[in-house]
Protein backbone atom coordinates (compact mmCIF):
# COMPACT_ATOMS: atom_id res chain seq x y z
CA UNK A 1 0.00 0.00 0.00
CA UNK A 2 1.56 3.47 -0.96
CA UNK A 3 1.14 5.81 1.92
CA UNK A 4 -0.47 9.33 1.26
CA UNK A 5 1.45 12.42 1.45
CA UNK A 6 -0.06 13.64 4.70
CA UNK A 7 -0.21 10.36 6.52
CA UNK A 8 0.20 10.78 9.89
CA UNK A 9 -1.50 8.76 12.43
CA UNK A 10 0.01 9.88 15.60
CA UNK A 11 -2.50 11.75 17.02
CA UNK A 12 -4.52 8.69 17.53
CA UNK A 13 -1.49 6.96 19.33
CA UNK A 14 -2.04 6.84 23.48
CA UNK A 15 -4.42 5.94 25.86
CA UNK A 16 -7.99 6.50 25.52
CA UNK A 17 -10.65 5.86 28.21
CA UNK A 18 -14.44 5.69 27.69
CA UNK A 19 -16.40 9.11 28.63
CA UNK A 20 -19.42 7.85 29.77
CA UNK A 21 -21.06 11.00 29.95
CA UNK A 22 -21.58 11.19 26.06
CA UNK A 23 -21.25 7.39 24.85
CA UNK A 24 -24.91 6.15 23.65
CA UNK A 25 -26.01 2.90 21.83
CA UNK A 26 -29.47 2.29 20.43
CA UNK A 27 -31.29 -0.11 22.64
CA UNK A 28 -31.57 -3.04 20.19
CA UNK A 29 -35.10 -3.65 21.22
CA UNK A 30 -36.62 -0.19 20.87
CA UNK A 31 -34.61 1.64 18.69
CA UNK A 32 -34.13 4.60 20.86
CA UNK A 33 -30.16 5.89 22.29
CA UNK A 34 -29.65 5.00 25.72
CA UNK A 35 -26.48 5.22 27.73
CA UNK A 36 -23.45 2.67 26.64
CA UNK A 37 -24.23 -0.32 28.87
CA UNK A 38 -20.64 -1.83 29.37
CA UNK A 39 -18.76 -0.26 32.29
CA UNK A 40 -16.04 1.10 30.72
CA UNK A 41 -13.68 0.90 28.08
CA UNK A 42 -9.54 1.43 27.81
CA UNK A 43 -7.90 1.61 24.23
CA UNK A 44 -4.29 1.81 23.70
CA UNK A 45 -3.23 2.75 19.85
CA UNK A 46 0.21 2.28 18.86
CA UNK A 47 1.18 3.11 15.09
CA UNK A 48 4.54 2.18 13.33
CA UNK A 49 4.23 2.99 9.45
CA UNK A 50 1.35 1.25 8.05
CA UNK A 51 0.85 -0.86 11.24
CA UNK A 52 -1.35 -0.08 14.10
CA UNK A 53 -1.94 -1.70 17.12
CA UNK A 54 -4.91 -2.01 19.11
CA UNK A 55 -5.33 -2.72 22.91
CA UNK A 56 -8.79 -2.97 24.14
CA UNK A 57 -10.03 -3.36 27.55
CA UNK A 58 -13.83 -3.85 28.02
CA UNK A 59 -15.59 -3.93 31.64
CA UNK A 60 -18.12 -5.35 31.78
CA UNK A 61 -18.92 -5.91 34.85
CA UNK A 62 -17.07 -5.33 38.15
CA UNK A 63 -15.43 -8.67 38.27
CA UNK A 64 -15.54 -9.11 34.24
CA UNK A 65 -13.04 -7.42 31.86
CA UNK A 66 -12.06 -8.49 28.59
CA UNK A 67 -8.80 -8.20 26.61
CA UNK A 68 -8.68 -8.04 22.87
CA UNK A 69 -5.92 -6.66 20.24
CA UNK A 70 -5.80 -6.26 16.83
CA UNK A 71 -2.31 -5.55 14.41
CA UNK A 72 -3.33 -4.14 11.40
CA UNK A 73 -1.80 -2.51 7.73
CA UNK A 74 -3.91 0.48 6.88
CA UNK A 75 -5.31 -0.76 3.62
CA UNK A 76 -4.29 -3.99 3.68
CA UNK A 77 -6.18 -6.72 1.81
CA UNK A 78 -6.19 -9.29 4.09
CA UNK A 79 -8.53 -9.55 7.17
CA UNK A 80 -7.01 -9.87 10.36
CA UNK A 81 -8.62 -11.54 13.53
CA UNK A 82 -9.99 -9.64 16.46
CA UNK A 83 -8.68 -11.81 19.15
CA UNK A 84 -9.19 -12.15 22.81
CA UNK A 85 -6.30 -12.54 24.94
CA UNK A 86 -7.38 -12.65 28.06
CA UNK A 87 -10.32 -12.59 30.49
CA UNK A 88 -10.47 -11.67 33.96
CA UNK A 89 -13.41 -13.36 35.23
CA UNK A 90 -15.74 -16.12 34.26
CA UNK A 91 -14.69 -17.01 30.99
CA UNK A 92 -18.69 -18.36 30.76
CA UNK A 93 -20.52 -15.31 31.77
CA UNK A 94 -23.27 -14.37 29.85
CA UNK A 95 -22.22 -11.13 28.68
CA UNK A 96 -19.51 -13.02 26.67
CA UNK A 97 -21.98 -14.45 24.88
CA UNK A 98 -23.31 -13.98 21.94
CA UNK A 99 -25.57 -10.79 21.87
CA UNK A 100 -26.72 -8.23 19.25
CA UNK A 101 -22.98 -7.10 19.11
CA UNK A 102 -21.30 -10.24 18.69
CA UNK A 103 -21.90 -13.65 16.75
CA UNK A 104 -19.82 -15.42 18.95
CA UNK A 105 -18.79 -16.61 22.40
CA UNK A 106 -15.89 -14.76 23.57
CA UNK A 107 -12.86 -17.04 24.07
CA UNK A 108 -9.24 -16.51 24.54
CA UNK A 109 -7.21 -17.21 21.79
CA UNK A 110 -10.20 -17.29 19.53
CA UNK A 111 -11.34 -14.02 17.09
CA UNK A 112 -14.72 -12.21 17.31
CA UNK A 113 -14.26 -10.64 14.15
CA UNK A 114 -12.02 -10.37 11.22
CA UNK A 115 -11.23 -6.37 10.44
CA UNK A 116 -9.65 -4.39 8.07
CA UNK A 117 -8.27 -0.35 8.59
CA UNK A 118 -8.50 2.74 6.25
CA UNK A 119 -6.37 5.50 6.99
CA UNK A 120 -8.29 8.77 5.12
CA UNK A 121 -6.87 11.67 7.11
CA UNK A 122 -5.00 12.34 10.09
CA UNK A 123 -8.04 12.67 12.23
CA UNK A 124 -10.41 10.03 10.37
CA UNK A 125 -10.17 6.22 10.29
CA UNK A 126 -12.18 3.83 9.07
CA UNK A 127 -12.69 0.06 10.41
CA UNK A 128 -14.74 -2.67 8.13
CA UNK A 129 -15.56 -5.35 9.76
CA UNK A 130 -17.13 -9.16 9.46
CA UNK A 131 -18.38 -11.95 11.62
CA UNK A 132 -16.01 -15.09 12.12
CA UNK A 133 -18.54 -16.76 9.33
CA UNK A 134 -17.77 -14.59 6.81
CA UNK A 135 -21.03 -12.19 7.28
CA UNK A 136 -20.88 -8.78 7.15
CA UNK A 137 -21.18 -7.32 10.58
CA UNK A 138 -20.31 -3.09 10.88
CA UNK A 139 -18.22 0.24 10.00
CA UNK A 140 -16.86 2.27 12.88
CA UNK A 141 -15.54 5.63 11.90
CA UNK A 142 -12.90 7.14 14.30
CA UNK A 143 -12.40 10.72 14.25
CA UNK A 144 -10.36 12.93 16.42
CA UNK A 145 -11.35 16.00 17.77
CA UNK A 146 -9.35 18.93 16.45
CA UNK A 147 -7.26 19.41 19.67
CA UNK A 148 -6.71 15.90 19.74
CA UNK A 149 -7.66 15.26 23.44
CA UNK A 150 -11.03 12.96 22.39
CA UNK A 151 -11.82 10.14 19.80
CA UNK A 152 -15.54 9.82 18.81
CA UNK A 153 -16.25 6.18 17.46
CA UNK A 154 -19.94 5.94 15.40
CA UNK A 155 -20.60 2.35 14.30
CA UNK A 156 -23.32 1.57 11.50
CA UNK A 157 -24.15 -2.35 11.74
CA UNK A 158 -24.83 -3.23 8.21
CA UNK A 159 -28.96 -3.05 8.72
CA UNK A 160 -30.03 0.36 9.91
CA UNK A 161 -29.04 3.33 11.54
CA UNK A 162 -25.99 3.90 13.67
CA UNK A 163 -26.05 1.67 16.41
CA UNK A 164 -23.11 2.89 18.71
CA UNK A 165 -21.47 6.55 19.65
CA UNK A 166 -18.83 6.44 21.64
CA UNK A 167 -16.08 8.99 23.00
CA UNK A 168 -13.16 8.22 24.47
CA UNK A 169 -10.97 10.71 26.07
CA UNK A 170 -7.14 10.88 26.24
CA UNK A 171 -5.50 9.75 28.92
CA UNK A 172 -1.48 10.16 30.50
CA UNK A 173 -1.72 6.19 31.22
CA UNK A 174 -4.49 3.47 31.94
CA UNK A 175 -4.02 2.68 35.61
CA UNK A 176 -3.23 -1.19 34.76
CA UNK A 177 -0.80 -3.26 33.54
CA UNK A 178 -1.68 -5.27 30.16
CA UNK A 179 -2.26 -9.20 30.61
CA UNK A 180 1.44 -10.86 29.14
Amino acid sequence: MALKENYDPSGLDGFWVMDHSESRIRDPDTGEWVPEVIRQQFVEIRHEGPWADFRVRIDHAEDLHLYMHYRVRYGDDEWVPYTVVHIDGDPEHEKLRPNHFRTVHARVGQPISYLKEIYVDPRTTFRLTRHVDGAADYALMSRLTEDRRRIVGKVLPVEGEAGIEKWLQRKESLGFDWPA
